[in-house]
């Protein structure tokens, strides 16, 4: 029977458009406008200080939602079915040796392109080299894992137990300083395109290797096992090379001026998803030397990738970071009094309100801060948009979203009790470290490596940002890097936040 076109009119097809653009728009507002609302809200009304740049703040911050829009639709229709393609194919057709090279080569860009000016302004070029071929072995050996159907539980366990004895060697033969510092290393990962190629091609192997769908194994847990690895990496490199490695030279890991300055650069970016783009149509067609299945759709999905990548570090750097800058400045004026300079003449600001009052205030705002920016990171997006469509929407999209987003606000909190109370960082890190292992053993292996990559991702950029300039604010005032440790805080207590909610919920709730 000879198929018919449907013919949609003009008219028709704007309409359908624009329902399907709001409908997105709307999705998308949801998740930017609490942390907006939130950081607006401080700086008007508890701060009480205007904002600078306010008009070109607030443009570059709108770029954020249709950024998203084009980000995460052209992930979803050309990314990830273009590189999970590539890798099913591969594996497939038993072209063992391009599927090892294009895996290491795609480790060691992981970090040569995200970190490589960043880490070289902190350690050693041996450091930077020794790291990018560890993470090249361990994103290689994630996908292995799923050739040879290992036990992601059994990994992750024997990891966090190296984790806690390494933190405990470096708790009381080194110093804090150095075990917040080696902590924060497990953000190996912040572009949110490089959470998308990982799971893809994880996720192309399980195409071939398993008979029928396996939502726990469907690329799932690669992610945290590199960003663990990395973490006992820099552990390993402190201890070894302790006396190279100073607390003068990590203090400048507070600054967002070196944070930012490449982590969040457009070109760099922008560069960087173009290359991965490029190396996988490499893969493509040169080395398979087979064309894309629905090549419009894929080819329209990679240019909005490109785009929604540039919007969304664009409104990230102009906005976003302007944002938190002002709010963060002047967060310290809750509790003493800081120096404003305008115009040759030094004023004094705050404190605004009583110590008490100011505390409570202070750990109210980072809790919600860190749930807040958890629930907008566009990793997160991916990794349950992923989650939906492998499980033919059996598993919740959004399940583990706000669980984790409770675990990152509550390490953002004890990030700010330890500024004020002065704790020990090791009895704070201790106790989410603890929770993980003992857990761990007695969770549901369905849901166990798709929650942790929830909790891997959650600390991405827009988090990042924000601690940044935390770390900045509080730096003015007390002059050393109070908040350093503040991101591993985030992602522990964000992982036990996970595990401790799996544990209590059996499966019937999360299906």
């Amino acid at each position: 029977m000879k198929q018919r076109k449907l013919r949609i009119g003009f008219h028709s097809a704007v309409a359908i458009l624009i329902s399907y653009l709001l409908r997105k728009a709307r999705v998308q507002l949801q998740t930017i406008l609490p942390i907006l609302f939130l950081m607006s809200v401080f700086q008007f009304f508890v701060i009480q200080y205007p904002l600078h740049e306010r008009f070109s703040t607030i443009l570059y911050l709108a770029l954020l939602v249709p950024a998203m829009i084009f980000l995460l639709e052209g992930v979803k229709l050309g990314l990830m079915p273009v590189v999970e393609e590539v890798s099913a194919t591969l594996v497939k057709e038993n072209r063992t040796t391009p599927f090892i090279g294009s895996i290491f080569i795609f480790g060691l860009t992981i970090v040569m392109f995200e970190h490589y000016k960043y880490l070289s302004t902190i350690l050693s070029n041996s450091y930077i080299l020794l790291l990018a071929l560890t993470v090249s072995l361990i994103t290689l050996y994630g996908m292995l894992r799923f050739l040879f159907h290992m036990s992601f539980r059994k990994i992750i366990q024997k990891l966090f137990i190296i984790i806690l004895l390494l933190s405990v060697i470096i708790e009381f033969t080194i110093n804090d300083v150095h075990l917040a510092y080696s902590l924060d290393s497990v953000n190996i990962i912040i572009n949110p395109i490089v959470y998308a190629m990982l799971l893809s091609f994880g996720h192309g192997v399980t195409r071939v290797t398993l008979n029928s769908v396996h939502i726990n194994r469907s690329g799932f847990g690669t992610i945290t096992i590199i960003s663990l690895s990395v973490l006992i990496f820099t552990q390993l490199y402190i201890i070894v090379f302790s006396t190279f490695v100073s607390i003068q030279e990590i203090e400048p890991l507070s600054s967002v001026a070196n944070t930012l300055d490449f982590i969040y650069s457009v070109e760099i970016n922008v560069f960087m998803v173009v290359a991965y783009i490029l190396y996988v149509l490499f893969l493509q067609f040169v080395v398979i030397k087979k064309p894309l299945m629905h090549n419009r759709d894929m080819l329209i999905g990679l240019i909005f990738v490109i785009f929604g990548t540039f919007l969304l570090f664009l409104g990230l750097k102009n906005g976003l970071a302007i944002l938190a800058r002002d709010v963060f400045f002047f967060l310290p004026s809750l509790i003493s009094q800081i120096d404003i300079y305008t115009q040759d003449i030094t004023i004094g600001y705050g404190p605004l309100y009583s110590k008490g009052t100011g505390d409570v205030i202070i750990v109210l705002f980072l809790y919600f801060l860190g749930y807040s920016a958890t629930i907008a990171e566009p990793g997160l997006s991916i990794i349950a948009s992923h989650t939906s469509n492998v499980s033919i929407g059996s598993f919740k999209k959004n399940l583990f979203t706000h669980i984790v987003a409770i675990g990152v606000g509550a390490g953002a909190a004890m990030g700010a009790l330890k500024f004020i109370y002065d704790l020990n960082y090791f009895t704070l890190i201790i106790m989410p470290l603890l929770v993980i292992i003992v857990l761990l053993p007695r969770i549901d292996r369905r849901v166990l490596a798709i929650g942790m990559d929830y909790a891997t991702v959650a600390v991405g950029p827009i988090s990042i940002i924000l601690i940044a300039s935390l770390m900045q604010g509080f730096q003015i005032k007390t002059d050393n890097p109070t908040f350093l440790g503040v991101l591993a805080l985030c992602w522990m207590y964000g992982y036990s936040s996970v595990l401790i909610f799996s544990y209590f919920s059996n499966r019937g709730k999360y299906e």
